[in-house]
């Protein structure tokens, strides 16, 4: 006899779930006290004599080895079907400032100059704002983002305390940094008008209109002309490639070394759909063969042996898989945050109500967060789209 436990997903969660129930019939979850006596009553009928669960039971204790056996062949197996999202945003774009309990999130125009400023909004949707002469402010609005509660039974006449397992299944924090990290993504992507990071750099007009101002001895033709890059030759099939490596060290070393806090760089952190990531494998070619990655015989066999994380033009380049993003483009991570995530610690707390009388308790989470994308800052985060 099997039972098989079902534990409900914790993602988009609109009430209280319990997370202990198990899957006993085709009707659907019934509760663990329920569906062990219903086994054991049909086990007892089975037996032909009603006192027969009993009696094994007791015997089981007092060392019986068959007893034992018996008794273990009723087996409790627990599976999990939740899977997890990729959480890789908010660490690699942004910087995290944590505030004091009255601080305020302001950013204030330091480059004489009007400064575009991309934030979350307080409906979770990207906002913007200029500010228009050098004492100008604009304050970040901050949010508090709740999880909802989560609810589990405290303990089981059969199997006592259940509390400690079922905590296992309630990962309120998880919840809190996905949310954290979808919030990032949203922001990081939005159009331009919306306060998102990715498109056309401004460098005509009025000079407060423009994402940079160059220099009168810069050629400005030597400067990229935009931060989302779309490869040569992409097509409705083509793959994560070589040619997209060569973009991203292409695209950091036309910025030479003009930003005052220093020079652009790969990280060597390219974020690619897990449906692409191994897309680059398409061009290597060990050693032996006609056709050698690059007329390289050395990187060919080494990007072989792993091809997901190489040296190449100077850089240790590692390929992140991320589950979350639609094939068709990759995310770079550079030397430099193009946003700021603001939190409040000392506003964070997980809520724990213990109901012992109704055998019940919930637990939630929030967390004070502010986002902001400064337009000025856009070059210090690329994308590339490699199909079409």
């Amino acid at each position: 006899m099997k039972l098989q436990a079902r534990f409900t997903p914790i993602a988009d969660r609109m009430k209280v779930f319990s997370l202990n129930g198990i899957r006993h019939t085709a009707a659907g979850p019934v509760d663990l006290q329920t569906a062990v006596r219903e086994a054991l009553e049909g086990w007892d009928k089975d037996a032909g004599d009603p006192k027969a669960a009993v009696e094994l039971v007791r015997r089981a204790h007092g060392g019986d080895a068959d007893a034992a056996a018996s008794l273990n062949a009723l087996r409790v197996e627990q599976i999990n079907n939740f899977i997890y999202p990729s959480l890789n945003f908010a660490a690699a774009f942004f910087q995290i400032v944590e505030l004091a309990p009255a601080d305020r999130p302001v950013i204030q125009n330091e480059t004489k100059q009007e400064t575009a400023v991309g934030y979350i909004g307080e409906d979770g949707s990207p906002k913007r704002v200029k500010l228009t002469n050098p004492t100008a402010e604009t304050l970040i609005p901050l949010k508090l983002l709740t999880t909802e509660a989560v609810g589990y039974r405290l303990h089981d006449v059969y199997n006592g305390d259940i509390a400690a397992s079922a905590q296992k299944n309630v990962d309120v924090a998880f919840d809190m940094a996905n949310k954290m990290d979808a919030l990032a993504y949203t922001l990081l992507t939005a159009s331009l008008v919306n306060g998102g990071a990715f498109g056309t750099f401004t460098v005509t007009g009025t000079k407060v209109s423009r994402v940079w101002v160059a220099n009168s001895r810069i050629v400005t033709a030597n400067l990229p002309d935009s931060n989302s890059i779309s490869l040569t030759g992409n097509g409705a099939s083509t793959l994560f490639r070589l040619a997209a490596i060569r973009a991203i060290d292409n695209y950091c070393n036309r910025w030479a070394n003009c930003f005052p806090d220093g020079p652009l760089r790969p990280t060597g952190r390219v974020i690619v759909p897990s449906l692409d990531a191994g897309g680059l494998a398409e061009e290597i070619v060990p050693e032996g063969s006609a056709t050698k990655l690059d007329n390289s015989q050395d990187m060919g066999n080494r990007l072989a042996t792993n091809y997901t994380s190489f040296d190449y033009l100077g850089t240790r380049w590692m390929i992140v898989p991320d589950n979350t993003l639609a094939a068709g483009t990759a995310y770079v991570q550079l030397n430099k945050p193009v946003g700021t995530i603001y939190t409040k610690p000392s506003m964070d707390e997980v809520f724990e109500e213990v109901q012992r009388s109704k055998n019940w308790a919930e637990r939630s989470m929030q967390k004070v967060v502010g986002f902001a994308i400064q337009a000025q800052h856009r070059p210090r985060v690329l994308r590339v789209i490699y199909r079409s």
